[in-house]
């Protein structure tokens, strides 16, 4: 059995000795300093170090060492802390014998000399009971581990809908919509779970050996956030629908909106259709009607002379013949297969089969890439980027005028808010300066004249309206800014043919194509357009 080496005092009549027993079956041989370590604990000086390091490195048996002619009160078994871990979770032990004469240790005062020690955290009772039934000595030993802080659990919401749906219908090589791959709708029925909430547990702490707590990691926390239609239970877990209709996730909230389907035409057995929620038409919509929805309209027909508004996103199946009367407004994205002699307006992305004739607007892109994929004719605005099939044709009035980037419009806009901020910024300081120098009056005790006196009283009010006017201007500004700065990266992309007519504008320059021009993309550099082939 393995056993590292250890020693022992004994008394005798002519002084101290210190018998050292070798190590057994591979076990550790003493060390000086330990033993010096030892002595110096007990206040015992060796007379003659030399004949001990002379007897530990011939050790090999059992041997008696003289340390002093004084002899010394009997000495109990002991332990010390050998060692404690950086990270104060662990802790280790010795023990040392004691002398022929001493007293042994027990349970509790091993546990009270660990305590004793900072070590009061995490004791191994077992290693002690272990210890007790097979004494050994100088021999190291893990009497206490730390207890790592319980780990913490995050919040989960688990949405029982698919919270990021396509909304983008599939176009056909035709330039048809395909509605029967549309998946546009998370369809519920009253009373159905929307949303469960699996609260954060905040693991218990932890400890080191010395009886230090170590906290948990504070876990990730959430709640369920909420809108119309959606109904929260008393202990704020679970989301249910209060309708029938469509959920969705907006920002984090869940809702539910309405659908209204409409079977067939809206025209004059329907009249117009102003609904909060989301529109179905299983037909088309007639010239002179208004279709207006605070979500998403779907409509399966044709779309005449109408307008159609609505707050989330469009999809026209079958094309819009607008007879120069049709206006489309998508708070979204629009997916047509055709446009018409229309206006057309959307907060995100056109996607069109072709578009004819027709004035276009894409806070986004424009796509047109299905079907035939033509523009002929009209004007088309997007803010990062037009695509096509082909541009234009050789007859005569059907040249088109692509624009990316920021509009002139828009850069007018700007300087001209650039201008008033400018003034409203002057007019401030004047303010400033007129408060300051009639309140300076008052301080040095001069009378102000009536007039001059209801102008102090003005003039607070006057400050507060420029410093709100101000700062709301300044918003504006630097969102506009940002928005004409994001701008400059706006291309036009025509995979076919550009006829001879059209005019390109990208972020106020303008290219009028000369001649046609085949698979090639038009992209600002510095102050000119560039005309690059399609990789």
């Amino acid at each position: 059995m393995q056993r590292n080496a250890y020693f022992q005092l004994s008394t005798r009549d002519d002084g101290l000795y210190i018998i050292l027993y070798p190590p057994a079956a591979g076990g550790t041989k003493l060390t000086l300093s330990e033993i010096q370590q030892y002595l110096k604990r007990l206040h015992i000086k060796p007379s003659d170090i030399n004949e001990l390091t002379i007897a530990l490195d011939n050790l090999n048996f059992e041997t008696e060492v003289k340390l002093s002619d004084e002899a010394a009160a009997r000495v109990n078994e002991s332990v010390v802390i050998a060692s404690v871990s950086s990270d104060r979770m662990s802790a280790s032990a010795r023990f040392y014998a004691a002398s022929e004469d001493g007293g042994k240790l027990d349970r509790t005062e091993i546990i009270y000399s660990l305590n004793q020690s900072g070590i009061i955290h995490g004791i191994i009772e077992a290693e002690i009971d272990d210890w007790l039934e097979n004494r050994v000595y100088c021999t190291s030993i893990v009497i206490a581990q730390g207890t790592p802080p319980e780990e913490s659990v995050d919040a989960v919401i688990d949405y029982k809908f698919e919270t990021t749906p396509a909304f983008r219908p599939t176009v056909e090589v035709d330039g048809s919509v395909n509605f029967r791959q549309l998946n546009l709708f998370n369809d519920v029925s009253m009373g159905d779970v929307l949303a469960v909430l699996t609260p954060a547990y905040h693991g218990q702490p932890g400890s080191n050996v010395l009886g230090v707590t170590l906290p948990s990691k504070a876990p990730a926390k959430k709640m369920l956030k909420y809108g119309k239609n959606v109904q929260i239970s008393e202990d704020s877990l679970v989301l249910t629908a209060e309708v029938s209709g469509h959920v969705y996730l907006d920002n984090e909230r869940v809702l539910v909106e309405n659908v209204y389907s409409i079977k067939g035409n809206v025209g004059t057995a329907t009249g117009d259709v102003d609904f909060d929620g989301i529109v179905t038409i299983s037909g088309d919509v007639l010239t002179g009607y208004t279709v207006k929805a605070s979500g998403d309209i779907i409509i399966e027909g044709v779309v005449e002379g109408a307008n159609i508004i609505a707050g989330g996103n469009i999809v026209i199946a079958s094309g819009v013949h607008g007879g120069a009367k049709a206006s489309i407004s998508a708070g979204g994205d629009l997916t047509v297969k055709f446009v018409q002699e229309s206006v057309v307006t959307a907060g995100g992305n056109i996607y069109a089969g072709s578009i004819l004739y027709s004035k276009v607007m894409a806070r986004g892109s424009i796509e047109v890439v299905s079907g035939k994929g033509l523009i002929k004719g009209g004007e088309l605005s997007a803010r990062v980027q037009i695509a096509a099939r082909t541009v234009g044709s050789p007859l005569t009035g059907s040249n088109a005028q692509l624009e990316v980037g920021a509009s002139t419009y828009e850069t007018e806009r700007f300087r001209a808010l650039e201008e008033e901020l400018a003034g409203k910024r002057a007019e401030q300081t004047k303010v400033r300066q007129a408060m300051s120098f009639l309140t300076r009056k008052i301080e040095q005790g001069a009378t102000l004249t009536p007039d001059q006196d209801k102008l102090l009283r003005a003039l607070p009010h006057q400050q507060s309206l420029l410093d709100d006017t101000i700062t709301k201007m300044f918003q504006m500004y630097l969102a506009l800014k940002e928005d004409m700065l994001s701008s400059e990266s706006g291309k036009i992309i025509v995979e076919g043919t550009v006829f001879e007519g059209a005019k390109i504008i990208i972020s106020g320059v303008a290219f009028y194509v000369r001649e046609d021009i085949v698979q090639c993309q038009f992209v600002k550099r510095g102050m000119e357009i560039k005309i690059y082939s399609i990789d």
